[in-house]
C-alpha cells in the first residue's frame, strides 16, 4: 500500500507531514486512524519513558543524608511531642550515624530501662548491636518481639546477631520470615542480601540490594555491599563509586572509608590508605578489624620509607 505521506524525499516540512496525516486522518479511511492512533500512543509512551529515564534518576541523586533524618527527627519531635517511637527513631538515627554515645544518653534519659514499650527495647537492641554485645543486643530484640510481636525491624535486628555470631541458618529463616510478613519491607531484602554476600552467594546478594534500594531503605550500608561486590569483582573504580555514594549520604559510615582504605592498598596508594583506616577506626571503635588494616597500612608505609 502508497504511502498517504506522499514521497520519501527529504524536501517536505513538518507543516507538510502533519498537514497530510490530519487530511488523512480525516478522510475517515480505517487504516488510517488505526495507523495514527498507535503512533500518538507510542508518542505517548515514548515520553512516558523519557520521563522516568530522565527524572528519576535525577530524584535518586538528591537522597535525604543521614544527618538531615536527624533534623527531622528532632523537628518532629518538636513540633509534635516526644512518643517512645519518635525517641526510638532518632535514637536509630544516631546509631546510624555512628553517635553511639549520645544514642546511650537518649535512652537513659527515656528512662525505660524495664523496656517496657517495643519501640524503646528495639532501640536498646540497635544500640547494643552498634557497640558488638550480641549477648543483651539478642534479649532487647526479644523483649521487643514480645511487646509487639509485628516490630518487623526486631526481627530484622535479631537476624543481625544471629548473623554475627555465624549463625547463618538461623539468620536466613529470619530474613525470610519478614519477607513474607511484609513483601515491600526493604530492610528485610537488604537484610537477606546481607545473608547472602556472607555464605558467598555474591549475584543473589546483588539482586537483593538492588530491591532493597528500589523500596529506597538504608541506602548508604547498601551501597556500601554493592560496592563490596564489585571490590570483589577486581572492579575497584565501581566500588570506589559506590563507597563514596554511601558517604554521600552518611558522612560518618566507618565501613565505607574501610572499603576506599582496602581500594587504596590495592592500587599501592599507602598513604591514602592509612588515612582512610585512620577514618575507620575513629568511627568503628569496636570493631577489631579496623584497628588491624590501620595496623597494616602503618607497617607498609614504614616498610615503604624506612
Amino acid at each position: 500500500m502508497k504511502s498517504p505521506f506522499g514521497s520519501s524525499e527529504m524536501g517536505y516540512s513538518n507543516r507538510n507531514f502533519f498537514a497530510r496525516a490530519l487530511k488523512w486522518f480525516r478522510s475517515g479511511n480505517f487504516h488510517a486512524k488505526f495507523f495514527l492512533t498507535v503512533l500518538g500512543l507510542g508518542a505517548i509512551l515514548w515520553a512516558i519513558f523519557g520521563i522516568y529515564t530522565v527524572f528519576l534518576p535525577m530524584h535518586d541523586q538528591q537522597e535525604m543524608t543521614v544527618e538531615a533524618m536527624i533534623d527531622k527527627a528532632l523537628q518532629d519531635i518538636l513540633e509534635k511531642g516526644a512518643t517512645p517511637e519518635s525517641k526510638a527513631k532518632l535514637i536509630r538515627l544516631q546509631i546510624r550515624d555512628r553517635k553511639t554515645d549520645d544514642a546511650h544518653v537518649l535512652l537513659l534519659q527515656v528512662n525505660d530501662t524495664t523496656n517496657s514499650t517495643p519501640f524503646i527495647a528495639d532501640a536498646w537492641g540497635w544500640y547494643y548491636l552498634a557497640i558488638m554485645d550480641n549477648e543483651n543486643a539478642l534479649a532487647a530484640f526479644n523483649k521487643a518481639i514480645e511487646l509487639d510481636p509485628e516490630l518487623l525491624q526486631a526481627h530484622i535486628g535479631k537476624g543481625y546477631v544471629f548473623l554475627g555470631e555465624n549463625k547463618t541458618s538461623d539468620a536466613k529463616l529470619i530474613f525470610l520470615k519478614v519477607m513474607e510478613m511484609n513483601s515491600t519491607y526493604g530492610p528485610a531484602y537488604a537484610a537477606y542480601g546481607d545473608y547472602l554476600y556472607e555464605v558467598k552467594d555474591l549475584e543473589k546478594a546483588k539482586s537483593m540490594y538492588l530491591r532493597s534500594l528500589e523500596l529506597n531503605t538504608n541506602r548508604e550500608r547498601t551501597y556500601l555491599k554493592l560496592g563490596r561486590i564489585y571490590y570483589l569483582s577486581g572492579d575497584l573504580d565501581k566500588a570506589a563509586a559506590y563507597a563514596n555514594r554511601s558517604l554521600s549520604i552518611n558522612k560518618n559510615y566507618g565501613k565505607a572509608y574501610g572499603l576506599l582504605g582496602e581500594i587504596s592498598m590495592r592500587n599501592q596508594d599507602i598513604l591514602e590508605a592509612e588515612k582512610m583506616f585512620g577514618r575507620l577506626v575513629e568511627l568503628e571503635p569496636y570493631d577489631k578489624s579496623a584497628k588491624e588494616w590501620l595496623i597494616l597500612a602503618q607497617h607498609s608505609l614504614n616498610s615503604n620509607t624506612g
